[in-house]
């Protein structure tokens, strides 16, 4: 009799827990920027910040991104996500190539791009003549 509440325990406990987190897919029509509030209209420079239990919080430029890490605390085992500038597909922000180019026009003026590799942004004609930029500088000095 004692391993039915046991067995119910474990089953609760498995249909309570979240899956790794996955990125979402934005709507250039509806998202808005949690930063600026402006719609996502371009989702190549897009990141997000993905929470257990919480609802993602979606950026429309890497500066968006930046100025939110300046002044909120990261939530635990949460997640960034940023887009691929070449492809639009997301890359965990430990995982990508992050570059600064002067010049370049992203929705916030921030210049910045993301890629999910250094071969990758060597192809990507935007990115050329930028310099890397530090994952830690854009995270406001924490670790992703």
């Amino acid at each position: 009799m004692k391993v039915i509440p046991a067995l119910l325990m474990v089953v609760f406990a498995a249909a309570c827990s979240s899956g790794p987190l996955e990125p979402v897919t934005i709507d250039v029509r509806n998202d808005v920027c949690a930063q600026c509030r402006m719609v996502i209209s371009t989702p190549k420079t897009a990141a997000q910040l993905l929470a257990p239990g919480e609802e993602p919080r979606l950026f429309d430029d890497l500066a968006c991104l930046r100025a939110f890490m300046q002044t909120t605390t990261m939530p635990a085992d949460s997640a960034i996500f940023v887009a691929d500038h070449l492809s639009g597909e997301w890359v965990r922000i430990e995982d990508a190539v992050l570059t600064e180019v002067p010049g370049l026009q992203t929705p916030m003026g921030g210049g910045m791009v993301a890629h999910r590799s250094a071969a990758d942004r060597d192809r990507d004609p935007a990115a050329r003549g930028g310099r890397p930029y530090d994952i830690m500088a854009l995270l406001g000095g924490r670790q992703p």
